[in-house]
């Protein structure tokens, strides 16, 4: 028998999903040549409309790209220059360490406790490092699972203002909370870029993201995503948005996380761990020297930004094995290798 599956991190798809494909079909059949064509700038202005209205923001703040690796990426290069230092927090999502280096930029740990990014600590690194942003992931981290509160939230755009950073805030997990805090678009709009991806909400295949940011640096994000477009997905997802299927999908996909949670809640009681009650992974801290045979995880190594602070802890995914019983199988071999024996 092959590896469990606790690595792969795509919530899984529900009910909800039920005619998507169908749907994206008849668009195509309705209009052959809408996959061979760019969004003309009249029906980008009505998704923008859309967009807007759905994360209730102005629609002069938002663009399009292909996903969040391709906007965040985007941010990087079109705002910094190679060798300028950008800070994230000590443990943060791999795809963005992995980014950065390869675009050429220096990363600068941040301090971090329970409630995320130090404040305290920023404001130290900024005026020493000379950094230009900070990354955060703070509607549901990955992998720590932590949802910032406002007032840390607010005490980081201070740091922010006084500095003068930007603040890349990646929230392709927000969906799974009910009830976010407010994003740093909506408390610091002059200086957040606050992206969205459907790839989680949806499925992996569907490669469209939105972002916000702010308006005096609109122009020139949207110059740096103009050549890879979302095209033929893009007015597919603002319909599903329109009509309420996304949100639909949405609510059904926490329902989902919370059926596995109470698997996940029985088979490791007594083991420590952290994650949310509508999450699809949470972060387990472990003996050293220790990983799970025959489970493929994500160790603490791959999300540190800080090589000389590296926790012995690994990431579990509840959505990389489909079939229920087979994620309890698992779960269970791996609460067999912690428990003394």
């Amino acid at each position: 028998m092959d590896n469990f599956n606790f690595a792969l991190n795509y919530p899984l798809p529900t009910q909800s999903h039920s005619g998507l494909v169908d749907s994206l079909a008849e668009k195509l059949k309705n209009d052959p040549l809408a996959a061979l064509k760019n969004v003309s700038e009249e029906n980008l202005e009505k998704c923008r409309k859309i967009a807007a209205d759905w994360l209730k923001v102005d629609s002069g703040q938002i663009a399009f790209g292909i996903g969040g690796h391709h906007i965040f990426s985007s941010i990087i290069q079109e705002f910094t220059l190679p060798g300028e230092a950008l800070a994230c927090e000590e443990i943060t999502y791999n795809g963005w360490i992995e980014a950065s280096k390869f675009l050429g930029r220096k990363i600068v740990p941040v301090k971090m406790d329970k409630d995320g990014m130090l404040p305290e600590s920023l404001d130290e690194i900024a005026g020493r490092e000379g950094i230009r942003g900070i990354f955060l992931m703070p509607s549901q981290h990955n992998p720590l699972c932590t949802i910032m509160p406002l007032e840390r939230r607010k005490a980081i755009v201070e740091v922010c203002r006084r500095h003068e950073l930007f603040i890349i805030d990646d929230d392709a997990y927000r969906f799974l909370n009910p009830n976010p805090p407010p994003s740093f678009s909506h408390l610091y709009p002059e200086g957040s870029f606050w992206i969205q991806s459907f790839t989680k909400i949806l499925f992996p295949s569907i490669k469209t993201g939105v972002v916000v940011a702010p308006v005096q640096s609109l122009s020139r994000l949207k110059c740096a995503l103009r050549y890879q477009s979302p095209g033929l997905t893009l007015p597919w997802l603002m319909d599903l948005i329109s009509t309420g299927k996304v949100d639909e999908i949405i609510l059904g996909k926490q329902e989902e996380a919370r059926r596995r949670q109470a698997v996940a809640a029985e088979v490791l009681k007594g083991i420590p761990y952290q994650t949310q009650p509508t999450s699809f992974h949470l972060w387990l801290e472990v003996p050293e020297g220790w990983l799970p045979a025959g489970i493929n995880v994500m160790p603490a190594i791959r999300y540190s930004s800080n090589p000389d602070s590296i926790p012995w802890a690994i990431r579990l995914t509840l959505a990389g094995e489909s079939d229920l019983t087979r994620m309890r199988k698992g779960l269970e071999l791996i609460a067999s290798q912690l428990r003394p024996q």
